[in-house]
């Protein structure tokens, strides 16, 4: 792993990824899997730093977002 860059073991990875595994198949059978809501987040992602991070922006004027977009 740590030619590829990675950060955990191939045994860290492996155990995450069972521990994520169990953890949805649970999921999938309680009431909130079975409506789609409140899904586990993944260690495996959390570790990878895979996580997703929301952000939002507001502006007030058309002038900040297009600043703000040539920023980015």
């Amino acid at each position: 792993m740590k030619l590829s860059g990675q950060k955990i073991t191939t045994t860290e990875w492996l155990l995450a990824r069972i521990a994520d595994e169990l953890r949805d198949q649970s999921w999938a059978r309680s009431k909130d899997g079975e409506k789609g809501r409140n899904r586990p987040k993944h260690i495996l992602d959390k570790l990878l730093g895979l996580e997703k991070k929301e952000q939002y922006a507001t502006f007030s004027t058309m002038e900040e977002f297009e600043q703000m977009w040539a920023e980015i």
